[in-house]
């Protein structure tokens, strides 16, 4: 009974997953003028879609819901990825300027998200954030369900990232992330480490980790 429960929390989690994934490539696909920076093209977005959800159905395995979000509480995540980045700085220069980002995420035994973002460029200096649900103005909403956990972060005022996580159970986790623009917007603006304006006008992430770490990473 136990197993055929987990099944069907696993495919539940799966079909969020796909519906998820659809709507990001429905909203690339049918708006000409919104730019997906993590993907390039159409088809290419559909054969990732493709890929992730088979890459989620591979991780689950046959006992879809030998891991769920509950085991999660009282414990943490750290994420990792490089976003290739292709900038325009304010005397219109097109630039690469790649950044690793770092994410520490803590789920309380109340049900509450503590999360700490580390955003590293090429020469070391960085952004630092960290939130706790519910508070005001935070960049990150995070949601766990079935065998994984969401989050959407706010990049400047006219970008998010997407992240989603899969337990993959024996204290294993797998990440996935992507980064798009409002619909009307040519880029994303933000300011970098120094707090000079630009504007990212390509992104693709690379070298996405998840670790799953037991108890409160922020305790130690």
């Amino acid at each position: 009974m136990k197993i055929f429960v987990a099944r069907i929390r696993g495919f539940a989690a799966v079909w969020r997953f796909m519906s998820a994934a659809t709507n990001i490539y429905r909203t690339v696909a049918g708006n000409p003028e919104v730019m997906e920076l993590s993907s390039i093209g159409g088809e290419a977005m559909k054969r990732k879609t493709v890929l992730l959800v088979s890459a989620v159905l591979s991780a689950l395995g046959t006992h879809v819901g030998a891991s769920d979000a509950s085991t999660l509480t009282g414990n943490s995540l750290e994420l990792s990825w490089t976003e290739e980045r292709q900038i325009v700085n304010p005397r219109g220069e097109q630039k690469s300027a790649p950044v690793v980002v770092h994410v520490g995420l803590y789920l309380s035994s109340k049900g509450r998200f503590f999360t700490k973002v580390d955003i590293e460029n090429r020469f070391g200096m960085g952004k630092m954030a960290s939130q706790v649900d519910g508070q005001a103005g935070n960049a990150w909403q995070w949601h766990a369900s079935g065998s994984g956990v969401s989050g959407f972060g706010r990049v400047g005022s006219t970008g998010a990232r997407k992240v989603d996580i899969v337990l993959t159970g024996a204290g294993a986790c797998s990440a996935t992330a992507v980064m798009a623009t409002k619909v009307g917007e040519s880029g994303i603006s933000i300011r970098n480490a120094r707090g000079v304006p630009i504007t990212i006008i390509s992104n693709r992430v690379v070298g996405t980790t998840c670790t799953f770490r037991q108890g409160n990473i922020f305790a130690r």
